[in-house]
C-alpha cells in the first residue's frame, strides 16, 4: 500500500510539472529520465529509502508498463491474502477467499517478498512448538493437504492411495503455481524434452516446518533431490529448497540432477 502510494505521488507530482503547476525537482527529474528512456525508476525499485517505503526490486526491469501492470495485479492479490487473514482461513486448503489459483494453494508471485512470508511460517511454528529456529527443518510433499485448525496436514486419499502421508507441523500451506526450470514433473522429477519451453508448473506442494530431531522424512534421502526455489528466473535469490522425487531409488539416479 505504501509503496503504491509512493508511486502514485511521484506520477502526479510529474504530472503538475508537465501542466506548469508543480516545481521539478532532481527527483522528478530522475524519474521522468528513467521513464522516457523506457526503464524503470530506481526509486521505485531501491530497498534503501530514507525512511519512506522500501521499493520492489525483483520485477519486470525492461518495461515501466509492465513493471506496473504486473505491481498493480500484486496490490489486488494481497488484498485478497487480507481478507483471508481477517477470515482466519489463509492456511486452510490456500484459500486467499477467491485468490487461490485453479490448482488450489497460495501463490508465492502474489507477495512482494515471499522470504519474508516463509520466515513468517518458521518463526510461528518455532513459537507453537517452543523450540528455537534453527532446530526446525522444511518439510514438503508434492500434493494437496487437507490441513485442520488443529494443525497439521493429512494428504488427500486421492493424492496417496496406499499410506496417509502426515507433515507433523502446527503450521502448514499449500503452494501452488510454482515454476521449475530445465526439467518436467510428473509424478517425479524428469529431463525436459527437447522442443519443451524452459519454464513449466509444477504440481501443487504442500510445505510445513518441523523439528528435525524428531520427525521421518516424507521422502528418504535416496528417493528425492533437494531442488533450490529461487525468487526470480535469473536464479539470484534463494529462497528454499524443496525435495522433489526422484525415480530412480539409485545413487546413480540422483547424480544425474546434481551438477
Amino acid at each position: 500500500g505504501d509503496m503504491c502510494f509512493m508511486i502514485d505521488s511521484t506520477l502526479e507530482a510529474l504530472r503538475k510539472v508537465l501542466f506548469g503547476a508543480g516545481l521539478l525537482t532532481p527527483v522528478i527529474h530522475s524519474i521522468a529520465s528513467a521513464l522516457l528512456s523506457d526503464k524503470v525508476p530506481v526509486e521505485w525499485t531501491s530497498n534503501t529509502g530514507k525512511g519512506g517505503p522500501g521499493g520492489w526490486s525483483t520485477g519486470p526491469e525492461n518495461s515501466p508498463q509492465a513493471w506496473l501492470r504486473e505491481l498493480v495485479k500484486k496490490r489486488i492479490a494481497l488484498q485478497k491474502w487480507v481478507n483471508a487473514v481477517n477470515k482466519g482461513i489463509l492456511l486452510e486448503n490456500g484459500s486467499t477467499s477467491g485468490g487461490q489459483s485453479s490448482s488450489g494453494g497460495l501463490v508465492l508471485g502474489d507477495l512482494f517478498n515471499p522470504s519474508t512470508f516463509i520466515n513468517a511460517l518458521r518463526q510461528q511454528t518455532a513459537r507453537s512448538l517452543n523450540i528455537p529456529i534453527d532446530q526446525l527443518k522444511l518439510e514438503c510433499y508434492w500434493g494437496i493437504s487437507e490441513i485442520g485448525k488443529e494443525g497439521g496436514s493429512r494428504m488427500k486419499a486421492s493424492s496417496m492411495p496406499k499410506q496417509l502421508v502426515y507433515i507433523d507441523s502446527p503450521l502448514t500451506c499449500n503452494l501452488s503455481n510454482l515454476l521449475l526450470q530445465g526439467a518436467s514433473f510428473h509424478n517425479y522429477l524428469q529431463e525436459s524434452l527437447p522442443d519443451a519451453s524452459e519454464l513449466c508448473t509444477a504440481p501443487a506442494v504442500t510445505i510445513g516446518f518441523v523439528d528435525k530431531n524428531d520427525y521421518i522424512p516424507i521422502y528418504k534421502e535416496h528417493e528425492a533431490v533437494a531442488i533450490p526455489v529461487y525468487l526470480t528466473p535469473s536464479r539470484e535469490d534463494l529462497l528454499m529448497e524443496l525435495p522433489v522425487p526422484i525415480q530412480s531409488s539409485h545413487d546413480e539416479g540422483k547424480q544425474k540432477w546434481i551438477l
